[in-house]
């Protein structure tokens, strides 16, 4: 799943980045619990009501991939939980992103890709 909100951190092109193809969203370091979501509602009282109700069912364990819609709200979902990474883990992969990251922001000229 892939989201018109997800930028480049090297200049903050969309992903993936022309300029920066090693920027795709498999790149990025993941947590060990994630949620892929693609959420629409027809009000945020809706949008509320999904979210909690989701909540609800990821904690009893009953979400893992899926599509779901109703009256006022309609989703997709992606929810992955693994052992790894570790918390320290998770750390060191976002520093060394982070790092990379900015490594490209120094060799980017200004205003390019943006």
């Amino acid at each position: 799943m892939t989201s018109p909100f997800l930028r480049c951190p090297g200049c903050g092109g969309t992903v993936p980045c022309q300029q920066h193809p090693e920027t795709t969203d498999a790149s990025k370091p993941h947590r060990a619990c994630r949620l892929v979501l693609d959420l629409e509602a027809d009000d945020r009282k809706a949008l509320a009501d999904s979210l909690y109700n989701m909540a609800d069912r990821i904690e009893r364990g009953e979400m893992t991939k899926g599509v779901s819609g109703g009256y006022s709200s309609g989703y997709i979902y992606e929810l992955t939980e693994s052992d790894r990474p570790t918390h320290a883990e998770y750390m060191r992969e976002l520093n060394a992103y982070l790092d990379a990251a900015a490594a490209i922001r120094a060799t980017t000229p200004p205003g390019e890709a943006r």
